[in-house]
């Protein structure tokens, strides 16, 4: 995967956390939207650094994209893979507002289907109530 080159250059240290923080919470986003997107990227910090041995100083799409194939191997379920993308995605767009970034790694694509639910079942009504389901 060809690497896309940044002339911005960040160091995700906690004081650029706590701004992000700030930039959440002054665009409404409830307590725990906040702590879901920070948690998520808290975690995918941790993962670079481990995997990498040193902070990220920038987003990589091949870097999110091998993040993506780590979380799948741990078996999460959809809808929580789909809130790590969201708190990466909302990173990287603010990121992108403060200048530290210039381009987006984090693309819608990047989420998961999730089918909600059960199939609703059919049911059947009692002859009794057909005149009021009739069409009009």
């Amino acid at each position: 995967m060809k690497r896309v080159q940044n002339s911005m250059k960040h160091n995700l240290s906690e004081d650029i956390l706590c701004l992000f923080e700030q930039h959440l919470i002054s665009n409404g986003k409830s307590p725990n939207t906040i702590f879901s997107y920070l948690s998520s990227v808290k975690a995918y910090i941790r993962w670079f650094q481990d995997r990498f041995q040193r902070v990220p100083q920038q987003m990589y799409m091949e870097n999110v994209a091998e993040y993506k194939v780590f979380l799948q191997q741990r078996g999460i379920d959809l809808s929580t893979f789909n809130s790590h993308m969201a708190g990466l995605c909302s990173w990287n767009e603010y990121l992108i507002q403060t200048r530290e970034e210039d381009h987006f790694v984090v693309q819608k694509e990047d989420w998961k289907k999730v089918q909600h639910g059960m199939p609703h079942q059919p049911y059947i009504v009692n002859p009794m109530y057909n005149d009021l389901f009739r069409p009009c």
